[in-house]
């Protein structure tokens, strides 16, 4: 299967609002994109930061799993929308 300049939508959970959210995401997306317990993301220990992360293709379950943070973590949690584009390295924000 050819996903070359495919785009899906998809969801993220992050733990940082304001209006630098975008700018943060493009540059340290490890510091704001929150994962669920539990899963293997990969990790890099020598830079200290994920290299993988979990996005949703359900607005619902991205909002539970917000939610869920919100309420276990005390961070207010915030459901974001991605587009990932295959074939390149990026993502927009919206």
């Amino acid at each position: 299967m050819d996903l070359k300049d495919k785009i899906i939508k998809g969801f993220i959970v992050v733990n940082k609002d304001g209006e630098w959210l975008k700018k943060h995401l493009r540059n340290i997306p490890s510091a704001y994109i929150l994962n669920e317990f539990g899963k293997d993301h990969l990790f890099d220990e020598k830079e200290c930061n994920y290299t993988s992360f979990l996005f949703y293709t359900k607005k619902d379950d991205a909002r539970n799993f917000a939610d869920w943070w919100t309420g276990n973590c005390g961070e207010i949690a915030q459901v974001r929308e991605i587009e990932v584009k295959f074939g390149n390295i990026s993502y927009e924000v919206k």
